[in-house]
C-alpha cells in the first residue's frame, strides 16, 4: 500500500465457514473512508472458512490471509497478527463476531484522533445465544449469557473505563474495541499470555497509566455459542487462569499502587472459583489451597481498606 495504514484488523478464523462472510461484510462495509488492512488468520480450518475468505479477497487488495496448517489457538495467531499490522491504531474480532454498524471505525476513530491522552474505545455489544432457556445445567448455564441481551446488561460501564474496571471484569466485547498500536514485543516477552482470556490480560496491559472511553451504542453482534474457543474449558480452569493472570500484573509497578483493586479483584474470583456448582476440585489439598489463597487475599484487602478509609478521613479533617 502506497498511503500509510490508518487500521489494522485482525480476524481470527478456525471452523467459521458459517460466519466468517458475515464478518467481513461487516468489516468491509465500513463508511470511514480511511486505508485499512484485513489481517484474516485461518488457524487450520478443515471446513469452507479458507476458501468464502479467498473468494472475498479476491476483488479486495486490503485482505491479507495467514493459514496455519496445524492448529496453534488464538496467543500465537495474535503474535501473528500484532507483529505484522502497520496500521497507526488496531484491532481484532473473532469469525463468528461482527460488526453491525457501517460508521462504527469512523466514530471510533474520530475520538481517538481528538483525544490523544486514551488508550482506546470500546462500545457495547448484543449477544445472540445459541443457547436454549430451558438448559438445566447449573455450570453449563454459568457458561453462556442466554438471558442477557447486550454486554451492559452484565457489565455496568461509565464513560470512562479504567484498569480497576478490568480487574473486577468488567469485560468489553473483543470486537469493540480500537485502540493505538503499541509495541506487544513487551506484552508477549513479559507476561507469557495464556489461551485463556487473552484479550482481558492485553486490556490489562495496555490501560496501565491509560484509560478507555465507552460508548453506549451496539456497534457490533457477539455469537454466544457452544462451539466457541473459549467453551471448551470447565469453569474452574477458567477461574485459575484469571487468578494466575492478576497474580502476574500484581508484579508490576502501577498495579502495585492500585493493589487494593487487584485484591478485590483476586477475592472475586477466589470467591466464584469455590462457588462453583460442580467445584471439580480432586482432593482435599487442593480445596485448602484455595481456601488459605481467598483468605489471604480478603486479609490483604481488608488491610488495605482501612488504611484506604484512614488517609480519605484524615484528610478530610
Amino acid at each position: 500500500m502506497s498511503e500509510s495504514v490508518k487500521l489494522s484488523i485482525g480476524l481470527f478464523c478456525h471452523n467459521h465457514e458459517a460466519f466468517v462472510r458475515q464478518a467481513l461484510e461487516g468489516i468491509l462495509s465500513q463508511d470511514a473512508g480511511i486505508v485499512t488492512e484485513v489481517l484474516v488468520m485461518d488457524d487450520a480450518s478443515s471446513d469452507a472458512t479458507l476458501e468464502i475468505v479467498r473468494s472475498i479477497a479476491q476483488s479486495r487488495p486490503e485482505i491479507i490471509i495467514h493459514r496455519s496448517e496445524v492448529q496453534q489457538g488464538p496467543v500465537k495467531q495474535a503474535r501473528w497478527f500484532t507483529s505484522e499490522a502497520k496500521g497507526e491504531y488496531m484491532c481484532w474480532l473473532d469469525a463468528d463476531d461482527y460488526w453491525n454498524e457501517p460508521s462504527k471505525i469512523r466514530r471510533q476513530l474520530a475520538f481517538l484522533d481528538s483525544h490523544p491522552d486514551y488508550a482506546g474505545c470500546f462500545h457495547d455489544a448484543q449477544i445472540v445465544s445459541e443457547i436454549p432457556d430451558k438448559e438445566t445445567d447449573e455450570e453449563y448455564k454459568m457458561r453462556y449469557h442466554s438471558q442477557w441481551r447486550s454486554y451492559s446488561q452484565i457489565n455496568h460501564y461509565k464513560e470512562d473505563y479504567f484498569a480497576w474496571d478490568a480487574v473486577m471484569r468488567r469485560i468489553i466485547p473483543t470486537a469493540s474495541l480500537v485502540f493505538r498500536r503499541p509495541d506487544f514485543t513487551d506484552f508477549f516477552s513479559r507476561f507469557n499470555p495464556p489461551q485463556l482470556s487473552l484479550a482481558w490480560a492485553v486490556h490489562l496491559w495496555l490501560l496501565m497509566n491509560s484509560r478507555f472511553r465507552y460508548f453506549n451504542e451496539t456497534w457490533s453482534v457477539y455469537l454466544d455459542r457452544p462451539q466457541g474457543f473459549s467453551k471448551h474449558y470447565p469453569l474452574k480452569t477458567f477461574k485459575v487462569n484469571n487468578i494466575a493472570i492478576l497474580e502476574r500484573f500484581l508484579e508490576e509497578p502501577y498495579y502495585q499502587g492500585i493493589k487494593r483493586d487487584v485484591f478485590r479483584g483476586l477475592v472475586q474470583e477466589y470467591y466464584h472459583l469455590l462457588s462453583l456448582p460442580v467445584l471439580q476440585i480432586e482432593n482435599g489439598e487442593e480445596l485448602n489451597q484455595y481456601l488459605k489463597r481467598y483468605k489471604h487475599y480478603s486479609n490483604e484487602l481488608r488491610k488495605a481498606d482501612l488504611k484506604w478509609f484512614s488517609a480519605v478521613h484524615r484528610k478530610k479533617g
